[in-house]
């Protein structure tokens, strides 16, 4: 039999998945005691593209309750997106920490001597 899950424990395992880009789904709905299809539909009614009774809806729709509505609007990014973006951030961060640490590294070497970096 399934097993019913209140809206806040919905609403709380959705914001840790994107909480955590570097987590899996698969790791996600384990450590939750969930399957990966209740989180992929959890997931979907949380960007707007299925209403919580299972009918296909855009975002707007689904907040406002109205399940003939179209497809979201251009601008709107999901939640797979906003994950893939969130790590192409902590890849630059991680970049830029290593190529300031390269530049220091060499610009010590290029410095005379006595002269030190502050």
């Amino acid at each position: 039999m399934a097993t019913k899950y209140n809206q806040q424990f919905k609403n709380d395992v959705v914001q840790f998945y994107i909480d955590h880009p570097e987590m899996s789904k698969v790791r996600i709905a384990k450590d939750f005691g969930i399957s990966e299809a209740s989180l992929d539909n959890w997931l979907k009614v949380a960007t707007g593209f299925i209403s919580p009774n299972k009918n296909f809806v855009g975002r707007e729709a689904s907040l406002s309750g109205d399940a003939k509505a179209t497809p979201p609007a251009t601008g709107i990014i999901s939640i797979e997106e906003h994950r893939r973006l969130q790590k192409r951030i902590i890849e630059i961060e991680q970049e830029n920490y290593i190529l300031k640490r390269a530049t220091a590294y060499f610009a010590k070497d290029a410095l005379p001597k006595g002269n030190t970096l502050s």
